[in-house]
């Protein structure tokens, strides 16, 4: 399980990976139709969302995998830190460590709740706002599309932010800044999950 995890950490962390995957599953499932003109374009966007709630299944269960798999290894390194505890090399291994693996591995195998604990902290609602813009133009209906396409990269963002944290807590082997790129990646996450909630705070702030 140790290897599992591992192997779907270096897959969540290459970021483009995971957009060109979304892009290309929803693109060849929308409807091989549209291009002939037997659908309209509400209709491919309908596919093309549905298409979107499979990939963010697909997402949820890689989580629950890598959150056993995670919690597994912590189980492991705990029993390792017990038996190496009072020998000559314990002083190379610290109680952090495992502590921050199990409560990544915790976080992802409870990730909707815990998308809805940090929504409901950062935008005081666990719902993410419904876009409310004008519906005109041809390719209108694909906005809905767009939103939630975010949002799946903002889940996965959200969920690379909690695989680095067990990296952050590596002791003097941990690279600098790995904690700081975890949290900014949960931080982008959420405000993508909710990116009609971000843009209007940024309208707000910005002249856009």
């Amino acid at each position: 399980m140790k290897s599992i995890a591992i192997t779907y950490n270096r897959i969540l962390q290459n970021k483009w990976f995971w957009v060109l995957f979304t892009g290309c599953f929803t693109l060849f499932f929308a409807n091989a139709s549209f291009a002939a003109g037997t659908v309209t374009a509400s209709q491919t966007a309908q596919n093309m969302l549905r298409n979107l709630g499979t990939i963010g299944g697909v997402i949820e269960a890689i989580s629950l995998i890598i959150g056993v798999g995670l919690i597994l290894g912590a189980f492991f390194r705990f029993k390792l830190y017990g038996q190496m505890r009072g020998n000559f090399m314990s002083y190379q291994m610290t109680l952090s460590g495992p502590l921050v693996v199990f409560i990544s591995g915790v976080l992802l195998l409870l990730l909707p709740t815990v998308l809805k604990s940090s929504l409901l902290a950062f935008w005081g609602s666990s719902n993410p706002l419904a876009y409310t813009g004008e519906h005109s133009g041809p390719w209108s209906s694909f906005t809905p599309v767009i939103i939630v396409f975010i949002r799946v990269v903002g889940v996965v963002a959200f969920i690379r932010g909690v695989m680095l944290l067990p990296r952050a807590a590596g002791g003097t082997q941990a690279q600098p800044g790995t904690l700081s790129k975890a949290l900014l990646h949960m931080l982008g996450g959420i405000m993508c999950i909710n990116v009609v909630a971000t843009h209007q705070l940024l309208a707000s702030l910005l002249p856009i």
